[in-house]
């Protein structure tokens, strides 16, 4: 495993042997602004360019210090930048979520947002802990 990509909110790792990538997301996030939340995203684009070159279907998000709740107005942003990533059609997400409900609710009506607006769903699970979160990801 070899980190991909770090910042003062988040850390990507990738595993191109088990094409997999897990994204871990800190405490910091309680400072980040909507422009920090757009650059990520934005970033994201470019991380799948990379991840389709090893062939990467496995994806595990670390949320449980995500503490940056995703308000609607960034929520609708988000999934109308989705279906510009372009998934493989195989990818799997997991993630683990935050204890905090608010970003638990903010997260969760995010993908739903980004699945209505996306041709192909993502198969994505959500989790309580990583035991779990990869145990589903790699069955």
């Amino acid at each position: 495993m070899e980190i991909f990509f770090q910042n003062k909110y988040a850390q990507v790792n990738i595993d191109k042997e088990s094409k997999y990538t897990e994204t871990i997301f800190f405490e910091t996030t309680s400072s980040m602004t909507e422009e920090d939340y757009k650059a990520i995203s934005l970033q994201e684009i470019e991380w799948l360019k990379e991840y389709k070159k090893y062939d990467i279907h496995l994806s595990l998000v670390d949320m449980r210090n995500f503490l940056f709740p995703i308000v609607p107005e960034l929520q609708e942003w988000a999934a109308k930048l989705m279906p510009l990533l372009d998934y493989p059609e195989n990818m799997k997400h997991a993630i683990v979520m935050s204890e905090d409900i608010f970003t638990q609710v903010s997260v969760e009506q995010t993908h739903e947002e980004i699945d209505s607006n996306c041709e192909k769903n993502s198969n994505t699970q959500y989790f309580d802990n990583i035991i779990d979160a990869k145990r589903w990801l790699f069955a």
